[in-house]
């Protein structure tokens, strides 16, 4: 049995189907770029978050950075805390503590 096949509809079909693969492909490697795209811009966006609660938990709102802190024992209080900052000086305060410090140090950033 022979099958005749017009070259014209084969012309068409092959066509077609090579069209739909490119089409195809083109789609598939615009989706990944968008999804990429999309994943990067949310990438920026948390480390741009991560930045600023690092730099909150670090500086002072005036810009001041903070001294290193730890746990440990207030100089001042004598209290116990998670976070005490540890001065050069040697001694240790708790936030509280080192807050009074600053304003007395500072009258004019105490009295905004």
């Amino acid at each position: 049995m022979v099958l005749w096949v017009s070259p014209e509809t084969l012309g068409r079909n092959l066509f077609l189907l090579i069209s739909a693969l490119i089409a195809a492909g083109v789609g598939f490697i615009l989706i990944v770029v968008f999804w990429t795209s999309i994943k990067v811009a949310l990438w920026h966006r948390g480390k741009k978050r991560f930045e600023q609660r690092e730099r909150e938990r670090t500086h002072a709102p005036d810009g001041h950075r903070y001294p290193p802190a730890a746990a440990g024992l207030c100089d001042r209080c004598g209290r116990g805390f998670e976070s005490v900052y540890y001065l050069p000086s040697g001694s240790r305060l708790c936030p509280n503590c080192y807050g009074e410090q600053r304003a007395g140090d500072h009258p004019v950033a105490a009295e905004r």
